[in-house]
């Protein structure tokens, strides 16, 4: 590489090298991820499913994340941060072509299989991610930081909710998958250029012992945060996945207007994940209680709201409010939850908060489509998510400041 390269790319490389690199590869592994929801009424034509095994698609993504959390946070509380990102990269771009070459083939159990392993590559990209995120910027900044790297999350759902409508018109829908898996490299790629010497490795220094992961699991207030963050997933999937099918099959919206519309939410989540920390930062004196308990008070008025509205310009504005307060406390939760322990298992308590988000999400899409396949109707599935944010403000009324002495 010439010196005058050299120069432009230090200019951005350090710790926002490093912010730069895992935003954008999170924005792609994250439009992946929820790609098949806006176009599930072309997949369950093309494929002959019905809205149980189409949500599977999206589902499976969050099962794997789910199961793999655990020995993935484990693994980042004692070897290289990097090598993992890269190896979690490596199966979402494999498995993202894979997808599609299963999926011109009309295979929909391969394209399961497919779904799985980037799921497996999710768990390690994500949390690898914010692991590593939060070690490069030290002091007041790591919540800022980490709050705008959950932030490419639903800026990922925009591009993944937005773009798979027009590719599908223009080409087909199965060139999706692997659209967004070159990108992923593409970002990695990225990564190594203007971050990948900044990132550390695990933190030198004391070795978690059995009795020290045994604490963190164990730990009640590290579970209350997780499960505000299954709640807080589960309303995010909720919306994301079903919401495009409900407006193009209950309310006559064309796939597209339905794909953007519902855009609408997870942008909003790129404001709220960020400003959630500096709410709490701020304005609250670094309390956390208050950032999720009036998130999901609001989003419990919203989920009735929005079961009724049916006019383009009402739901426009819905779709921006609730994505602003499901989201809120979605950033907050990764900061929230490594003050609750020592900083040398923090990896270990990202990766139980990790393992309740993506069980959230992947239990959701597939629950709702199991609703509507037994009644037929869309009200159970609100119903469904009015009982979650009811569940979110009673657990945010319990969960426990972190100690500040």
């Amino acid at each position: 590489m010439s010196g005058s390269a050299r120069t432009r790319f230090g200019a951005i490389g350090g710790p926002h090298g490093v912010l730069l690199g895992t935003f954008l590869l999170s924005l792609f592994v994250s439009s992946l991820q929820i790609m098949p929801a806006s176009v599930l009424t072309l997949i369950m034509d093309d494929l002959g499913i019905g809205p149980t095994r189409a949500s599977w698609l999206v589902s499976l993504t969050l099962l794997s994340p789910a199961i793999m959390a655990l020995p993935v946070g484990l693994s980042l509380d004692r070897l290289d941060n990097r090598v993992i990102l890269l190896i979690g990269t490596v199966l979402v771009a494999v498995s993202g072509i894979w997808s599609w070459q299963t999926a011109l083939s009309g295979a929909y159990t391969e394209l399961l299989a497919s779904r799985l392993l980037t799921g497996v590559g999710i768990a390690m990209t994500w949390t690898a991610g914010a692991t590593i995120v939060s070690g490069a910027f030290a002091g007041g900044r790591a919540a800022t930081a980490t709050g705008i790297y959950t932030a490419s999350a639903p800026l990922g759902y925009v591009v993944g909710q937005a773009v798979p409508p027009f590719v599908a018109e223009y080409w087909n829908w199965e060139a999706n998958f692997g659209l967004f898996a070159v990108a992923v490299a593409a970002s990695f790629a990225l990564f190594g250029i203007v971050g990948y010497r900044t990132a550390s490795v695990a933190e030198a220094g004391a070795t978690p012992r059995l009795s020290d992961f045994r604490h963190v699991f164990t730990h009640r207030g590290v579970w209350i945060v997780a499960l505000m963050s299954f709640v807080a997933y589960s309303l995010n999937l909720f919306f994301n996945s079903w919401m495009p099918t409900y407006l193009s099959a209950e309310l006559g919206f064309s796939i597209a207007e339905s794909g953007v519309l519902v855009a609408l939410f997870p942008a909003m989540g790129v404001l709220a994940r960020t400003s959630g920390g500096v709410i709490s930062d701020r304005w609250l004196n670094g309390r956390r209680r208050p950032v999720p308990l009036g998130a999901f008070l609001v989003t419990v008025v919203l989920v009735v709201v929005v079961s009724v509205a049916q006019t383009p310009p009402v739901l426009a504005a819905l779709m921006v409010l609730s994505g602003y307060f499901v989201q809120l406390g979605i950033g907050l939760f990764y900061t929230h939850v490594r003050e609750l322990v020592d900083d040398f298992v923090a990896g270990s308590a990202i990766a139980v908060l990790t393992m309740a988000s993506f069980t959230g999400g992947f239990s959701a899409p597939a629950i709702a489509g199991w609703l509507i396949e037994r009644t037929g109707a869309y009200l159970p599935t609100f119903g469904y998510a009015f009982g979650l944010a009811v569940l979110g403000v009673g657990l945010a009324l319990v969960v426990p400041e972190p100690d500040r002495a």
